[in-house]
């Protein structure tokens, strides 16, 4: 993604030189230009402060090695009537890593220093932040358009404008709690579909068929066609004509036990089930109740849990994708 690293007096590609002139980096800043025909913008190496929260890890010499890395920039493909939205994102990094290292390698004078790395580690962390929508790029003036303070702007100022907010997630606390109440909730979620899928499995005997597509089920919701019963033996009970999978048959002798042994020790009746059923003297009905039943758990509480692991899958992807949180 990055070529090497470059000076303000070096030339630059013509399709992007007018959007690139716009940055100068300060003494403590490294330019780097994006090696892509699909993409024109830049990253910014700057340096982070020994006063602040975070402790950048640092070399044996003491040169700092954890840098804030600001990568701007925008898509050729996006550009529209001259007008192109501009990606800014932050996050904190290594320069160590960044040129083509795995891993740190102690004995070598350009990695820094376990005691300092374990340093940085147990510090406060910088908290990584993304915009995709409030600066644009006008391709004919030249210029950088805020939608926040609905002006044009120097681009030093987006540069700085990002550096100032993401150094504040260091003593934000709200803002670290939203995030972190956020991602809790995201990292959550796979979880809870683990458990319905598991659910739907050992209660219903249905599963999910495997897709092609990699993305099913993490960044996509799953076609409900997929739903597919386990074993293709089933099973009447109760007399009717609705074959139903195993373990649905399990699950509804089990749940109606439930609900009598329940009236019976407590007398307390769920929803009135019990009386329903007790309450039917004609045995053509009966059997009509008992089909309803059977098709509801065979059926379609498989596609309700299917439905609320849809619904989580959407929730995650509105959270990391749609949810901005504001500093």
């Amino acid at each position: 993604m990055y070529n090497r690293a470059m000076t303000p007096t070096d030339s630059v590609n013509n399709t992007s030189n007018s959007f690139i002139q716009l940055f100068s980096p300060k003494r403590d800043e490294k330019f780097i230009l994006w090696n892509n025909k699909d993409t024109v913008g830049l990253s910014l190496l700057k340096q982070y402060t020994d006063k602040g929260l975070y402790c950048p890890a640092k070399t044996v010499d003491g040169t700092h090695d954890s840098v804030a890395l600001i990568r701007i920039g925008y898509y050729v493909s996006e550009i529209k009537d001259g007008v192109v939205p501009i990606i800014v994102n932050i996050n904190h990094t290594s320069k160590y890593l960044m040129d083509n290292h795995w891993n740190y390698d102690f004995n070598d004078s350009r990695s820094p220093t376990k005691e300092s790395l374990e340093r940085s580690k147990s510090s406060r962390q910088p908290i990584d932040l993304e915009d995709t929508s409030r600066y644009f790029y006008n391709i004919n003036k030249n210029k950088i358009f805020d939608t926040e303070k609905q002006k044009f702007v120097t681009a030093r100022f987006l540069v700085n404008d990002i550096y100032r907010k993401h150094l504040d997630t260091l003593t934000n606390l709200t803002f670290r709690l939203k995030i972190a109440s956020r991602h809790g909730i995201v990292e959550s979620i796979p979880h809870v579909t683990g458990l319905m899928e598991k659910i739907n499995l050992k209660l219903f005997g249905r599963t999910i068929r495997d897709s092609k597509d990699f993305a099913v089920g993490i960044f996509k919701p799953y076609p409900y066609s997929d739903l597919v019963s386990l074993s293709p033996d089933r099973i009447n009970i109760l007399g009717t004509d609705l074959p139903i999978t195993n373990q649905t048959a399990r699950t509804f002798v089990i749940f109606w036990l439930l609900l009598y042994l329940l009236k019976t020790y407590t007398k307390f009746d769920l929803l009135g089930l019990v009386g329903l059923i007790e309450g039917v003297t004609s045995g053509f009905f009966l059997t009509i109740i008992v089909s309803a039943f059977l098709v509801f758990f065979d059926y379609v509480l498989p596609l309700v849990i299917l439905y609320l692991e849809n619904c989580l899958i959407k929730l995650k992807l509105y959270l990391m994708l749609r949810v901005k949180i504001k500093i």
